[in-house]
């Protein structure tokens, strides 16, 4: 299975879901998974290449989440909170998914999908043919 690309569109917050609204460090798409960098505290697309990209390691301020909207650098960027279950469109297997190798990509993708050298990150699972249950956990270990 290739990556998941989440249609920006259908990203949808429910009214009871959490998130926080922080800056973006380049221009990211709603629906891409972002890290928070540590040497300026803004918002990067993530990718499982480095420790501080896969939102892990020693990089104590360090974070994953998902873009909720659309924004360039140095705008308003929505970021989901951890726990929460969100509206991310059709056909997606009920499966755990991972963040992508693709370098710079921001997107998801099934474990079986990563090689050696990829660390692994977690993202979350559908639980619905539409709904994506946020619950990452960056562990820093190299497959």
């Amino acid at each position: 299975m290739a990556d998941v690309t989440l249609t920006a569109a259908n990203v949808v917050i429910g009214n009871s879901t959490q998130y926080t609204s922080e800056v973006a460090g380049e221009s990211i798409t709603a629906g891409l998974f972002v890290y928070k960098k540590a040497s300026d505290s803004k918002w990067y697309v993530a990718d499982c290449s480095t420790l501080e990209k896969s939102g892990s390691g020693s990089y104590d301020t360090a974070k994953i989440s998902m873009a909720l909207n659309n924004a360039t650098a140095g705008q308003p960027l929505n970021i989901l909170s951890p726990k929460q279950v969100i509206t991310i469109g059709s056909g997606l297997v009920e499966q755990i998914y991972v963040l992508s190798a693709s370098a710079g990509a921001g997107k998801m993708c099934p474990p079986a999908d990563l090689s050696t050298g990829n660390l692994l990150t977690k993202l979350g699972y559908i639980v619905s043919p539409t709904q994506f249950y946020f619950d990452p956990v960056s562990t820093g270990a190299t497959i």
